[in-house]
């Protein structure tokens, strides 16, 4: 297989992990080690920080909120011993498994480091392939016949991605389109047609310059032709035109006296799929707040910001941003939105004050995440890390009196099923 590589490393981890999470407990019979290691690392991630935890405790919360199989659980627990992320001990109380989960890109370099020793089959690793060239773009299905496998297996893949929920077929400009919930949930159509037009290559670059260079104002792009230093190609800036006009989600915009309306842009926000409303809000506000200081970045009147991370490290730390003439168009938004307030210092002069809440303080640290390029890879899930927290009875009033766990299959493909036709016909006598 050429063209289009195997993820390495945390990204294979990741995309395990993401394959997993769309099957949601669903058997597959062509995968093996794949849905393992996705497994193991959505339980470790929820595991990080926590104390010891009962090994009866986190083999139910495993099986009716991770949807492992109990006969595949002890196979996931050794992943993680091998990843070092836990500890199984024994003591006279019981077996306990003691949680050694590292944060951050630490966390997804060892889990990487063991889905790397693992040999994946064909089927995993084309599975893999795709999904990690769709975290990026959609791509045309076409693009994936290049990559030196079969066409029959590259069909039977995508055949499976579909009926499982992580990829989709979506048709313009007379191609078929490759994209995937899981990181393009929303405006799928719109991102398909921009693919069919332009390539996958150049949608791909444009993206990925964005996600570095999260809320750069659409028109410092248009009048420098550049995100960033990185100098854009006049395909390039259509992308960018495209992806501010209609289609797509309309992105944050500040109206100042000095330099007008200005649209920020950022790359797609790619859990959405999963996002609740509160985690929409949190968000939007988080890409409000950085747009504001872009704008004090990049577009200033006369109090131009050096730092965006230092002033938003400075509002997490210290909780207000100093007065200037600026601030009250700056963060008009992230008032209304209840982020922070602004006060009134004297004159034109205002200071932004960020209110005393959870929420308020989370918004800065999505915003600094954004503007690190340094965004959470995948979301955790609060009820299982409450359910490994709050003990056995909270686990049993969480799930009531369910005790059976229907493990549903995905469809065998047609040469998986032609196979077993075979093997049966051929033991009849």
């Amino acid at each position: 297989m050429s063209s289009m590589e195997m993820p390495k490393g945390a990204d294979l981890a990741v995309r395990c992990h993401d394959v997993a999470v769309s099957l949601d407990g669903r058997q597959v019979g062509e995968f093996e080690d794949l849905v393992l290691l996705g497994m193991a690392v959505r339980l470790a991630l929820q595991m990080r920080g926590l104390p010891a935890v009962p090994y009866e405790l986190l083999r139910k919360v495993g099986l009716h909120l991770v949807k492992i199989p109990a006969t595949s659980f002890n196979a996931v627990l050794k992943l993680l011993e091998e990843a070092e992320f836990v500890r199984v001990v024994t003591s006279t109380s019981g077996k306990a498994v003691i949680p050694t989960v590292p944060y951050y890109e630490d966390f997804f370099e060892q889990a990487g480091a063991v889905a790397n020793s693992k040999s994946l089959n064909e089927h995993e690793q084309l599975t893999l392939m795709l999904v990690n060239q769709l975290a990026n773009s959609p791509t045309p299905l076409s693009s994936f016949y290049n990559l030196g496998a079969e066409k029959k297996l590259v069909d039977s893949a995508t055949t499976l991605g579909r009926d499982a929920g992580y990829l989709s077929v979506r048709r313009a400009r007379g191609k078929n389109v490759l994209t995937s919930p899981i990181y393009f949930a929303e405006h799928a159509d719109a991102f398909a047609d921009l693919v069919a037009g332009a390539g996958s290559n150049r949608v791909t670059r444009v993206l990925s310059l964005l996600a570095t260079h999260q809320g750069w104002p659409f028109q410092v792009i248009l009048s420098t032709g550049k995100i960033g230093e990185e100098v854009l190609s006049q395909e390039d800036l259509n992308i960018v035109r495209a992806l501010a006009g209609e289609g797509f989600a309309a992105p944050p915009a500040i109206q100042t006296p000095h330099s007008g309306l200005t649209h920020f842009l950022f790359s797609p926000q790619r859990t959405s799929a999963r996002l609740r409303p509160t985690e929409r809000h949190l968000h939007e506000a988080a890409m409000a707040l950085v747009a504001a200081v872009r704008q004090g970045q990049l577009l200033p009147a006369a109090y131009r910001i050096r730092s965006p991370k230092a002033i938003l490290n400075a509002l997490r730390d210290r909780g207000f941003i100093r007065a200037n003439t600026e601030s009250r168009h700056q963060y008009n938004k992230l008032a209304v939105l209840r982020v922070g307030r602004l006060e009134h210092v004297s004159g034109d002069w205002y200071k932004f004050v960020l209110l005393e809440t959870e929420e308020a303080r989370e918004v800065v640290n999505r915003a600094l995440a954004l503007i690190s390029n340094d965004a959470p890879r995948v979301a955790t899930d609060e009820e299982i890390t409450m359910a490994l927290m709050g003990g056995e009875d909270y686990f049993d009033s969480l799930i009531g009196r369910q005790r059976l766990v229907q493990q549903s299959q995905v469809t065998a493909s047609e040469e998986t099923m032609q196979e077993i036709n075979d093997l049966l016909l051929r033991g009849m006598p």
